[in-house]
């Protein structure tokens, strides 16, 4: 939820940019150099979204005092791969960072496997502190959400490659949020029929 701000904006500033293309590449270029109308777009997009990024992220550390790990994460990837994108001009690296966003997770939660934890469990449970399951349905929920993660990971890149950059910031913001929310209503449905089977 946290970095819903940011996606929103950096939706609308795309396609406003998108549809005043001359106009944000006069904008941008004092900051960035010439840079062709086609491609102002989605730089325009890219800094946008860093400095929501930031700003979202030092709201929460400033009311909670603290990040959390998938917070560091976020940004960290945000800033790297979007002054990537800014500082060569070319999109690739800002599509690229949704694909190791995905398959960062992937790996912490098989990282944490291989160290006999659960990390989703772990995640889960302190947000969720009524949530009690077995430990074998906690292994097979972490083993499905690492696919997930790199399949996520490997459509994006599909994506990025395939189509212009007006489809992937939709199936950015879009696509991606749609299969993640029909992805954890069928879990859901699972789980309260799991539940119902253990509570009778």
């Amino acid at each position: 939820m946290k970095l819903l701000l940011p996606a929103i904006l950096f939706l609308v500033s795309f396609e406003t940019a998108n549809r005043h293309q001359e106009a944000a590449s006069a904008w941008i270029a004092p900051l960035f150099g010439v840079i062709a109308p086609k491609d102002a777009p989605i730089l325009v997009a890219t800094l946008i979204l860093m400095a929501a990024t930031v700003i979202v992220m030092s709201v929460v550390f400033l009311r909670q005092r603290r990040l959390e790990k998938m917070d560091w994460i976020a940004l960290l990837l945000v800033l790297v791969f979007g002054g990537m994108t800014l500082a060569l001009h070319d999109a690739i690296f800002i599509k690229w960072k949704l694909t190791i966003f995905y398959w960062t997770m992937a790996a912490g939660l098989a990282i944490a496997a291989c160290l006999r934890k659960n990390a989703l469990r772990l995640l889960l449970e302190e947000q969720m502190q009524d949530l009690r399951l077995p430990d074998h349905i906690w292994a097979r929920l972490a083993q499905v959400w690492g696919v997930f993660f790199v399949l996520m990971g490997v459509l994006n890149l599909y994506v990025a490659y395939t189509c212009s950059n007006v489809v992937w910031v939709r199936f950015k913001v879009y696509g991606c949020t749609a299969i993640l929310f029909l992805f954890v209503l069928i879990q859901a449905f699972f789980l309260a029929r799991y539940l119902r089977e253990e509570k009778n």
